[in-house]
């Protein structure tokens, strides 16, 4: 069932592979969007082991996309409620219970606008999307030996999460950039000496540490020519294509603004302007008797900019 066990690809490429997963679900927790998003660690990893273990069976694709499906469904779910019921005092059976209660007033958000879902709500469907992250990147590598895709995917979460959190996530960038740059270096590597393999092409064993040890050099050199470059190279002339480009995610933004209420968002919220004065509006909803704003004129009236919540 697990023929190929042996990882010719190499044990460090399943080295650098994990630790990109795991770059992408530190950067996740390190944004603090809400709590208990430790859950996300979980599967990360696991997501990634179990992709590599169906990815290098003998199943169908059918058949391990299924397990994995099942797999990620059951692992998010445990986790979530796991934390939900150690925050909430509660024993994991309830925890259960609550976690499916909370999940199933998301399905009813359709026919109440004004309602929101709850935070754990998020954190599974956050746990679920990276299980599948993880996984399509495991299988890309060790299925289909593209790994372009499995750097491409956990970039974009990468860099989705660092441009919408205001916490200063340029670790989790620097080191994701060098696990991915040993990951296509390890593995064209290995790719190469499979074929020199079947060719009988006779190469020396030393050749590949040594090339790790030049692409290790070399990624850290890129790295540091990227950090330095001035500021005018990161100009965006392009920029109302991209606005455009970018209008469908907005309106996703919004929506999922809409029912995730209560989640720290960090980024700039929308904002209202009166006048020639502004305020920002965003973060969890928490009224208070605080006055935000006074406004004179001649003659009383009620004045509505916008509503965010009611």
């Amino acid at each position: 069932m697990f023929p190929d066990l042996e990882l010719k690809e190499g044990w460090i490429t399943v080295v650098c592979l994990l630790l990109i997963f795991m770059c992408v679900a530190w950067a996740i927790q390190a944004a603090h969007w809400a709590e208990d998003l430790a859950v996300v660690q979980g599967t990360a990893l696991v997501g990634g082991l179990l992709g590599i273990l169906l990815a290098k069976s003998r199943f169908p694709n059918r058949t391990a996309h299924l397990l994995s499906l099942l797999g990620g469904v059951t692992w998010a779910a445990y986790l979530t409620s796991r934390a939900l019921a150690e925050r909430g005092g509660l024993s994991f059976q309830v925890g259960i219970l609550e976690l499916e209660r909370r999940l199933g007033e998301l399905l009813h958000l359709a026919a109440a606008p004004g309602s929101s879902a709850d935070n754990y709500v998020f954190v599974l469907l956050l746990g679920l999307l990276i299980w599948i992250m993880a996984y399509f990147g495991a299988w890309a590598v060790f299925r289909w030996q593209q790994v372009w895709w499995a750097v491409i995917v956990c970039g974009a979460a990468l860099i989705l999460n660092t441009n919408y959190s205001t916490e200063d996530l340029t670790i989790y960038l620097i080191l994701f950039l060098l696990f991915a740059l040993l990951l296509v270096v390890r593995s064209n590597v290995a790719f190469r000496v499979q074929e020199w393999r079947q060719a009988q092409v006779g190469y020396s064993p030393e050749m590949v540490s040594t090339v790790l040890q030049a692409g290790l050099i070399l990624s850290i050199v890129i790295i540091f020519l990227a950090w330095v470059a001035p500021e005018a190279l990161a100009s965006r002339p392009l920029q109302p294509l991209v606005d455009k480009i970018g209008e469908p995610w907005r309106r996703i933004q919004d929506r999922s603004a809409e029912i995730f209420r209560d989640l720290n968002y960090q980024n700039p919220a929308p904002l209202a302007s009166m006048g020639d004065r502004r305020m920002w509006f965003g973060g969890p909803v928490s009224l208070t008797d605080t006055p935000i704003a006074d406004v004179e004129a001649r003659t009383g009236r009620y004045w509505r900019v916008m509503v965010f919540h009611e």
